[in-house]
Parts: structure tokens; C-alpha cells; sequence
């Protein structure tokens, strides 16, 4: 007897690693540390004029934070923590 998954035409996914970029920082470390004492990483925006928006708060990332970089950072963390190699990974062609 199939499982419903199989019945359905799904496959399995394994999740082996993860990564997080947040307000907190890079990584899953800074982001559990902040949420098991309750942090909150909200505070007044500072890289966009608000004056025109209802909201004045924000959740940003410390720093002068690019786009490619970190999503980079975040790929590479979660490739190490899974035990792959990330080289290899895009050498093989899959998405």
C-alpha cells in the first residue's frame, strides 16, 4: 500500500540544513538566541524616508546588507550544515 504522498505524485524532501538572514544577524544561531529570550528586532526605520507611510518601524539587517551576498552567505551556511560541498553542487547542473 502507497502512502498518500505517493498516490498523490509527491516526492520526499529531506531538509538537512538551513541558514537565516535577519535582523538579528547571519545564521540560525543569532536569530534562536533572539527569539528564546523574546528580543524583538523592530525599531525606526533608518535606510527609508517614512514620512509618507503609515508603518515607521522596520526588521533591518544590521549593516550596509547587499542583496547577492547575503543570499550567497545563506546558501553557503546551509550547504555546510547539510555536509555539502557547494562547489560540487554547481558543477552538477541541478537547479
Amino acid at each position: 500500500m502507497s502512502s498518500a504522498p505517493e498516490r498523490l505524485g509527491l516526492t520526499s524532501v529531506v531538509v538537512t540544513g538551513m541558514s537565516a538572514t535577519t535582523a538579528f544577524g547571519r545564521g540560525c544561531g543569532p536569530l534562536l538566541d533572539a527569539m528564546s529570550s523574546g528580543q524583538s528586532c523592530f525599531g525606526p526605520a533608518a535606510r527609508f524616508d517614512t514620512k509618507r507611510c503609515r508603518a515607521r518601524v522596520a526588521a533591518e539587517l544590521p549593516g550596509d546588507p547587499k542583496l547577492g551576498v547575503e543570499l550567497s552567505a545563506v546558501i553557503a551556511q546551509a550547504c555546510a550544515q547539510a555536509g555539502l560541498d557547494q562547489a560540487e553542487w554547481a558543477k552538477s547542473g541541478r537547479p
